[in-house]
């Protein structure tokens, strides 16, 4: 692990993938599934406690350990409460949401899209007096203005809120969350929130707007001990996304700390706050 500015003129991180972290199961050869390139993956099992903890997002459609119940196009037709996000991603986001929990403050996603890391976060507030605050268009990217933006407009297009209110509405402990969702672009629908003050924040917009401006508002209202997860920071269709943390961290004199499969950390005020790295 690295603590250091970085530029976006550094190489870019290298995203993880299925195929280079296979199961430790035994799982029969059709367990796998056969992803666009016409090549047979299958996912990652990870630890046996990552598993437990995210029980409720395994059962509702999250990225299957097993790999059994995961099509091609798993990425364009996700069900409520799955990810994307790779395995490891999901254990470094639960680990420090948990660490966050003594921080005072709210705990925000800026980026939903189905919902597969919004209930790993609801699974760790779950019972807590935090609250949990959901922003996203839910209708895909709204914005394409950054010559560095890869995605277009509509990309990641999933689903009507009312799906993924009706995920904490059903399953017993995500109905133990104190849960609002947000719609709007960003930072439009941010901008009645600026007198909150945030213990936690998970950012996963992919594009160098949305990311820069969502920085710009947050950055001050965090409590010290409170950590910041950007999704995107090395992965390789998300330049403008580096681009604009870049940005923003050398602006404030900020350390960026780099972790597993493109994701990268802000702690504010070198907190003391233990840090759970995936394997």
């Amino acid at each position: 692990m690295e603590n250091k500015l970085l530029t976006s003129d550094e190489p870019q991180g290298i995203e993880e993938t299925e195929e280079v972290r296979p199961s430790y199961s035994s799982a029969k050869e059709d367990d796998k599934y056969q992803g666009e390139d016409g090549k047979y993956y299958q996912a990652w099992r990870g630890s046996r406690e990552f598993e437990e903890f995210c029980e409720i997002p395994w059962r509702v459609g999250m990225t299957n350990p097993d790999g059994s119940s995961m099509p091609s196009d798993w990425a364009r037709n996700p069900q409520v409460g799955m990810s994307i996000l790779t395995h490891s991603k999901q254990w470094n986001l639960m680990k420090m949401a948990k660490d966050c929990l003594e921080v005072q403050g709210e705990y925000w996603e800026c980026g939903v899209y189905a919902g597969g890391s919004a209930t790993i976060l609801g699974k760790v507030l779950a019972g807590s007096k935090k609250k949990l605050r959901l922003f996203d268009t839910f209708t895909g990217v709204a914005e394409k203005n950054h010559p560095l933006d890869h995605h277009n407009v509509g990309d990641f297009e999933y689903t009507e809120v009312a799906t993924l209110k009706d995920l904490f509405s059903s399953e017993e402990d995500l109905k133990k969350v104190d849960v609002s969702f947000e719609v709007g672009i960003i930072p439009d629908s941010l901008s009645g929130h600026g007198e909150r003050r945030l213990a936690f924040v998970h950012i996963d917009l992919d594009q160098h707007d949305s990311v820069l401006e969502c920085l710009k508002f947050i950055w001050p209202m965090m409590t010290e001990g409170g950590v910041v997860v950007l999704d995107d920071y090395g992965v390789p269709t998300c330049k403008g996304a580096r681009k604009a943390i870049d940005t923003y961290c050398n602006a404030n004199s900020l350390n960026v700390l780099t972790g597993m499969a493109g994701q990268a950390y802000l702690f504010k005020k070198n907190s003391a706050v233990a840090v759970g790295y995936a394997e």
